[in-house]
């Protein structure tokens, strides 16, 4: 979120509140430069409020300036974190199996693959939030794939994506 700079501020106090509650505070942006402020602690799909109230320290006190009692609202359309990938296995054939560690609060997953220094192509959907592994059948033999994955929620008809490991992990598929 961002706000107008007060000239007079010292700093600014950001505050949050969820549907029907009440606000609190998150914490206190030191510097009148500063304008910006990044909540870290939320859940894809939920709606938030945030105010700005600024302050100003002279003589040893605090001095607080008004705030906008309604805030602005904001839905969180996006996942935070990244999945952990563990390892990519080649099994029989052109079988590879990829692994990773469940995210929290995700419907699914999108698993990428890349060949070589090629780009990332989806590959597959995994809907089931439980699972934890995919098996690629569609490998050419002898040939080296990349692999990395997205946890995905679905928030108003939309896919809200996590981020994604880019280096992934890499298997070659066995002759």
């Amino acid at each position: 979120m961002s706000w107008n700079k007060v000239s007079t501020a010292t700093g600014y106090r950001v505050y949050r509140k969820e549907a029907g509650g009440s606000w609190k505070g998150l914490g206190n942006v030191t510097s009148n430069a500063t304008t910006t402020y990044t909540d870290q602690n939320v859940i894809a799909g939920k709606s938030y409020t945030y105010t700005i109230r600024a302050y100003k320290e002279y003589e040893g006190k605090n001095y607080q300036g008004d705030y906008d009692k309604t805030g602005k609202t904001a839905t969180v359309t996006s996942l935070q974190g990244t999945v952990k990938l563990l390892e990519a296995t080649a099994e029989s054939g052109r079988e590879i199996t990829v692994t990773w560690e469940k995210a929290e609060d995700c419907d699914g997953y999108i698993v990428y693959r890349k060949s070589g220094s090629g780009s990332w192509s989806r590959l597959t959907k995994v809907t089931d939030k439980k699972d934890s592994s995919y098996t690629d059948g569609s490998g050419t033999a002898g040939t080296t794939y990349t692999y990395t994955v997205r946890a995905y929620k679905n928030i108003n008809g939309k896919e809200a994506m996590g981020g994604f490991d880019r280096k992934g992990v890499t298997a070659q598929c066995k002759n």
